[in-house]
């Protein structure tokens, strides 16, 4: 649910840059925190119109509670480590990430 969130934001910005559309291939990995409403997830995606296209690794973080406001959503570089949030498992972006402003 949560990559979708991200991956539709992401693409409409996107696309208005002249950029390509992303499809969601899968989910992989999602951290949430109660006291902040905050949503970590990293999901793979791939050009929409080029099915045979390998699948790259994002990142998004989206807020709670009501329906999802996104607040970051990139595509990851292979190398990209776990981090920078006490106990979270997903892999961020390496030089972190500003609200509303794309990794």
């Amino acid at each position: 649910m949560y990559a979708r969130i991200a991956l539709k934001d992401f693409n409409e910005e996107n696309v208005a840059q002249g950029g390509v559309e992303y499809e969601l291939v899968e989910e992989q990995k999602m951290n949430s925190s109660l006291w902040y409403r905050w949503i970590h997830v990293n999901f793979k995606a791939k050009p929409k119109n080029a099915p045979d296209s390998d699948a790259v690794l994002f990142f998004g973080e989206v807020r709670e509670p009501m329906g999802g406001d996104v607040i970051n959503c990139c595509v990851l570089n292979t190398g990209d480590r776990p981090g920078s949030c006490k106990g979270c498992r997903v892999i961020h972006p390496p030089s972190g990430f500003t609200p509303r402003r794309r990794c």
